[in-house]
């Protein structure tokens, strides 16, 4: 029992203040002697966190000189942070945020004669167009590229002939941002369509021109298709297609 070193309890432990003065404390924890050495006891020098601050500023560095630090803003006015859902950035980063730009990066739709109503992205005109069709949208960068194929039920002449319309709720649009005349192939008489898409995603023929002689497009006598590209507007997309939003600091 005499060689036996004998720790101070946890209890006992002097002051924070009169650690610093010793190199070795022996103690006893959980009826086990221990020691724990100054440097377990003490921080390194310095002059610590600043006083003041608010809630989410960050500490900064302001110069070479040691310990020179304050508190700052985390972003400043007309900061730009892009975040992979939509967030509320006040609640996490402090300030007022706007909304200034959201993208759809890759996404491919198809759909045909065979699918289903209630996964189908287009309502077929089905007094215009046979029920051999299909439709391809390839999404890029806010762009998208559409591909319409088609073999019409009734003649296509110098009139408005409805296609059929994209639904746009179930692509993630609230619109296609432009409105536009697209020109079409047509198999059926070696014929060329003039077609207009019109910004609610419907798809109507106005013109054509073709080697019958009668100057139209015969009912069921081939297939005809149209392709285009449209540009999809940030504001126009719904949050459940975007991959990326960006936000900038305003106040």
């Amino acid at each position: 029992m005499g060689n036996e070193k004998q720790g101070v309890r946890i209890s006992e432990l002097p002051t924070a203040t009169e650690l610093l003065d010793y190199d070795m404390i022996p103690i006893v924890q959980d009826g086990v002697n221990k020691t724990i050495t100054g440097n377990k006891i003490k921080g390194n020098v310095g002059k610590g966190v600043p006083l003041g601050g608010t809630t989410n500023q960050l500490l900064k560095k302001v110069s070479d000189v040691d310990y020179d630090t304050a508190w700052v803003d985390s972003y400043s006015i007309g900061s730009i942070i892009i975040t992979d859902n939509n967030i509320n950035l006040a609640m996490k980063l402090g300030g007022t945020w706007s909304l200034v730009f959201k993208k759809c990066n890759r996404k491919t739709y198809s759909c045909n004669q065979d699918t289903s109503a209630t996964e189908s992205f287009f309502i077929r005109n089905t007094t215009n167009v046979a029920n051999t069709w299909n439709l391809v949208i390839n999404i890029d960068n806010n762009v998208a590229s559409i591909r319409f194929n088609y073999t019409n039920a009734v003649a296509i002449a110098d009139t408005t002939l409805n296609l059929g319309a994209l639904d746009m709720n179930k692509l993630g649009f609230t619109q296609l941002s432009v409105a536009q005349y697209v020109v079409g192939m047509s198999d059926a008489g070696n014929g060329v369509t003039m077609n207009y898409v019109s910004n609610t995603g419907s798809f109507e023929t106005r013109d054509v021109i073709t080697k019958t002689s009668n100057g139209n497009i015969p009912a069921n006598s081939g297939s005809n298709f149209l392709q285009f590209t449209v540009p999809i507007f940030w504001q126009h997309i719904k949050d459940d297609i975007c991959d990326e939003w960006n936000w900038e600091k305003i106040a």
